[in-house]
């Protein structure tokens, strides 16, 4: 009797820490929280930027040619935005079980926002305006845990403004070092 209510307890324990997930049905609330907070770089919106498998699974070559500015037409050059600068390859840091758990991950993400005001830290005194904030997409982990993968945009005003796919590589004192931007687009 005593081993079926345990059975049962435990059973119960276990289907709380899924079902209780709030961001991700693969990843814990708690590892994602934390990780976010210790990259908050500044003000936040309380929206969560959505993934798609596209970002993810892009070819090797994610650099993209710029078009010539000539050739645009008034409304292309409104909407423009291009990648630029030295973007790691995440084959070189990724394997494909990597990817196929990063693929369960984004179809596992639950909602739009963050839950509370107080998941990330305010900063004030921001690099560019009192008007710019940060937002921040829910990280995707590596199947080992050791790479992250989070998709930071900047909102710094009208026609300002910058997003990037950002990898993190977890060192050994168990800080996450940022290893560079993954197609960084810049909007004018």
């Amino acid at each position: 009797m005593k081993n079926l209510i345990l059975t049962q307890f435990l059973l119960f324990i276990t289907c709380l820490s899924t079902f209780g997930q709030t961001y991700s049905s693969i990843i814990d609330d708690i590892e994602i929280v934390t990780f976010i907070q210790n990259q908050a770089k500044g003000k936040y919106s309380k929206k969560i930027n959505s993934w798609k498998l596209e970002e993810v699974y892009q070819p090797d070559s994610v650099l993209k040619k710029l078009k010539s500015w000539k050739t645009l037409t008034p409304g292309e050059k409104r909407n423009y935005s291009f990648n630029y600068g030295e973007a790691p390859l995440l084959a070189d840091f990724l394997t494909k079980p990597d990817f196929e758990f990063i693929k369960e991950q984004i179809s596992g993400l639950k909602i739009k926002e963050w839950q509370t005001v107080k998941e990330f830290p305010k900063v004030k005194n921001s690099e560019h305006n009192t008007d710019e904030y940060y937002i921040y997409s829910v990280p995707l982990f590596s199947k080992d845990r050791n790479y992250a993968l989070m998709k930071t945009e900047l909102y710094c005003g009208n026609l300002c403004g910058w997003s990037c796919v950002e990898l993190y590589k977890k060192a050994e004192n168990g800080q996450w070092e940022n290893k560079g931007c993954y197609s960084k687009k810049v909007y004018y």
